[in-house]
Formats: C-alpha cells, sequence, structure tokens
C-alpha cells in the first residue's frame, strides 16, 4: 500500500512517519537488545539445569536417571508434553567403541526448534540460534572417548511446537544411524513470565509494517 493510499487513515500514517525517522528506529533497536538480553538472562537465572551451586545437567557426573525418555526425533507436543514453550534439556548416553575414540567426527541433528545448545563429554560443541539451519557440529578430537559418552541438548522453544524436525536423525557421520531415545527434562516454562517480558514482538510488529 502506498503512502498516498494511508492517507486518509491518520494512525497508519503517523506510523508510517515514525517509521522513515532512522534515530527513532535505532532507539527502538536498543531497547529491544536491552528487554532480549534481561528476557534470556531471566530464563537462564531460573533454568535448574543451570544451578549456580551442584553440577549442571551437562555434566557427565550428573544424574539424570529419574528424567522420562522421548524419542528423538519428534516434536514434544506430540509426546506428552502438551503446548509447553520454554527450555527443555535432552540427554543421551552412548557407548563407543575403541576403534572410534579420539578420531575427530561430526554429530549431526537435523533441524531443531527453535534454538540450541549441545554439549558432548561436558563440553560445549556448538549453538544455533534458528529452527532453519540443520545442526551439525564437530566432536573435537580426543573428546570421543572409548565406552560411555553423553549427549546434552539444550533446547529453548519461544513459539509452536518444539524439538527435533521429525525425519531427522540425531547421528555421527559415517558412524551409524539415529540415536532413539533421549531422557528429557522441562525445566521453563514461558507461562511463568509475563507476556511483556518477552523480546522481539515489539520490533516484529513494528518493522513488519514497513
Amino acid at each position: 500500500m502506498s503512502e498516498d493510499a494511508l492517507a486518509p487513515f491518520q494512525k497508519y500514517s503517523e506510523d508510517l512517519r515514525m517509521l522513515k525517522d532512522q534515530n527513532y528506529l535505532a532507539s527502538l533497536a536498543r531497547e529491544d537488545q536491552v528487554n532480549q538480553e534481561q528476557w534470556y538472562n531471566h530464563i537462564n537465572q531460573n533454568d535448574s539445569g543451570l544451578p549456580i551451586d551442584g553440577l549442571p545437567c551437562y555434566d557427565p557426573a550428573f544424574d539424570a536417571s529419574a528424567w522420562p525418555t522421548i524419542p528423538v526425533p519428534s516434536v514434544w507436543e506430540d509426546e506428552g508434553l502438551g503446548a509447553f514453550n520454554g527450555v527443555l534439556w535432552f540427554r543421551k548416553e552412548i557407548e563407543i567403541p575403541a576403534s572410534w575414540a579420539g578420531d575427530p567426527t561430526t554429530l549431526e541433528m537435523g533441524n531443531v526448534i527453535d534454538e540450541d545448545i549441545v554439549y558432548f563429554n561436558g563440553i560445549k560443541i556448538g549453538t544455533l540460534p534458528s529452527q532453519y539451519i540443520p545442526r551439525k557440529y564437530d566432536i573435537p578430537k580426543g573428546l570421543l572417548l572409548e565406552g560411555k559418552n553423553t549427549i546434552v541438548v539444550r533446547v529453548v522453544n519461544l513459539s509452536g511446537k518444539g524439538g527435533f524436525y521429525k525425519g531427522e536423525a540425531v547421528s555421527s557421520s559415517n558412524r551409524g544411524s539415529g540415536l532413539g531415545h533421549f531422557r528429557r527434562m522441562a525445566v521453563f516454562d514461558w507461562g511463568q513470565v509475563r507476556p511483556d517480558a518477552r523480546p522481539f514482538l515489539r520490533s516484529v510488529a513494528t518493522y513488519g509494517l514497513v
């Protein structure tokens, strides 16, 4: 719609005038950046998988035996969690033969909705912020051990369905196919946060008008 077509609609004409002001847009971006940082600080501080004292749940020594299991790939709304948006931790222990130990390899996980941080044997090996990028993380030489190895994935789902795309498999490249069931723990629900505490919303709505 052209600017002339918006002229009879005073509210939208005023919005358009403001959106042409680069100083105004810059102030919105700065404010949204602050809101985003505060929001992520809030969820990190309330994530029981990242305790101030004690073992984080990505530590190989952490006891996750009480966690229920979930098939991977899947979206968790289809696996009994319902309409949950927030943070989930996934954990899997795998056995590695001596012939693989020490070699560099790649962990392939397909797509994750929405954001992920991946730990292998307690070491962070990768993170991506978008569901549209297939996950493929290098496991450095020396990190792959003979015997038990631990994969832990922290997934942050902002809205809609969360989890791992169906049809994709979590696998180690050139080492085999999907890894089956993971243990999972839901630790933080957006329902505990005021809707106005979530980032991005105004930016998306405002810039969408342009």
